[in-house]
């Protein structure tokens, strides 16, 4: 199972630019942790396999943060946080009947200075990462 190579930036508008999934895991720490309720979170819905569900290891917190930008590609953003990475652990934890769980809250100070990698992802503006493809 291939894991995530390269996510887009939810903090800008292009959708050509993605930045190295190491490279974003390097900058994330224990004092970007944050408690979430899961109610809180916009959730994509798309075709995500029930295997890769049952599947996820919940032991590690998920990715979430605040934008304008949604990456369920509707104007509006409802909730207080979207998901950056965990889908499948958080429908997981959903599942369990977990209300609430541990976040890396990210922001735009975690890009400054990455590498740029143009075209490493679809045209959509979404944050999919383009491991799984769900």
């Amino acid at each position: 199972m291939a894991l995530p190579t390269y996510f887009k930036n939810p903090f800008i508008t292009s959708p050509d630019i993605t930045f190295s999934r190491a490279d974003i895991y390097r900058r994330i720490n224990m004092n970007d942790l944050i408690i979430v309720p899961f109610k809180q979170i916009n959730i994509r819905r798309g075709d995500i396999k029930k295997a890769r569900i049952l599947s996820a290891d919940t032991r590690y917190p998920g990715i979430v943060y605040k934008s304008c930008l949604d990456p369920l590609r509707d104007t509006n953003v409802l909730k207080d946080y979207c998901l950056f990475d965990g889908t499948h652990r958080l429908l997981s934890m959903i599942a369990e009947g977990k209300t609430a769980n541990v976040f890396y809250l990210i922001t735009p100070k975690h890009f400054d200075g990455l590498q740029e990698y143009p075209n490493h992802g679809s045209a959509q503006r979404t944050t999919g990462c383009g491991g799984c493809m769900e």
